[in-house]
């Protein structure tokens, strides 16, 4: 590229900042799998999504991906607060400062 810094808009700029920031990335970290074989189960696993996403189908919605998950994570942490305070008081141990 011969165009200088000041004569770049404002989208030039930020597209050259991104290829910049990226080649570094990848030049520091790399793709840590790279070369090492995939596990069949996951290869058809990519294939049917790189074929549904040719195909122009999406997947789930952010919000509702994000909502499913932070229950589920809610319900995970509602269940060890009430093992645990079971076990607490089962064995006649105080959770407390002693």
């Amino acid at each position: 590229m011969s165009a200088t810094v000041a004569r770049m808009t404002k989208d030039e700029l930020q597209e050259l900042i991104g290829v910049v920031v990226e080649q570094k990335l990848v030049e520091l970290f790399g793709d840590p799998g790279e070369g090492l074989p995939l596990k069949k189960t996951l290869h058809d696993r990519l294939v049917r999504q790189m074929a549904a996403v040719a195909r122009g189908d999406r997947g789930e919605r952010l919000e509702e991906t994000t909502a499913s998950s932070t229950k589920c994570c809610a319900r995970k942490r509602q269940s060890l607060s009430t093992a645990s305070a079971t076990a607490g008081t089962s064995t006649g141990k105080s959770r407390g400062r002693e």
